[in-house]
């Protein structure tokens, strides 16, 4: 639930425990994260937006830094497929995506979630792997780097878990 909002201030925006920057921060979310919450106002008038998952407040906008939060339409899990597949001479090996969700997503041996979990994938860890579906038509990742494994790409719990993005440059 809530409205789906992308941070825009590099390199990224504070989480405090209360809607004032006077409280304690909790947390940070990075530049290009995308957040879900409702907006409220302090007695100052200041926006904040209230996260969903119940973690805390973020200021919307600031008097100094300008805009720190942009609301969005919700991310589709999976969109520009074919930009973002990565293609070598033995053909596509798989597409790349990032984790969404805070602090990890479980990597399970199988595609459900009552699967034997094989790891816990950090927030921000790039995956590589391809799209298929279980008998109950949910979207999964079959991971192809070791230790394999699949991953959900959404749920109606959490939103988007995994989102599609550029394979990392080569170094």
């Amino acid at each position: 639930p809530g409205m789906h909002f992308e941070v825009v201030q590099h390199p990224q925006v504070a989480v405090y425990s209360q809607p004032t920057v006077a409280s304690a921060m909790v947390r940070a979310c990075i530049f290009g994260e995308i957040i879900r919450g409702f907006i409220i106002h302090d007695n100052g008038g200041t926006m904040w937006l209230k996260l969903s998952d119940g973690s805390g407040y973020m200021c919307v906008a600031d008097g100094e830094l300008g805009q720190l939060l942009k609301p969005i339409k919700p991310p589709q899990p999976v969109k520009a497929l074919e930009t973002m597949m990565e293609t070598v001479e033995g053909g596509t090996t798989g597409m790349f995506f990032q984790v969404m969700i805070r602090p990890s997503q479980p990597v399970y041996s199988d595609a459900h979630s009552s699967a034997d979990l094989v790891r816990q994938a950090a927030f921000g860890e790039k995956v590589r792997g391809f799209l298929c579906h279980d008998d109950g038509g949910q979207c999964w990742l079959k991971c192809l780097d070791e230790p394999g494994g699949y991953m959900e790409v959404a749920n109606k719990a959490n939103g988007v878990l995994l989102k599609a993005t550029a394979p990392p440059l080569a170094m």
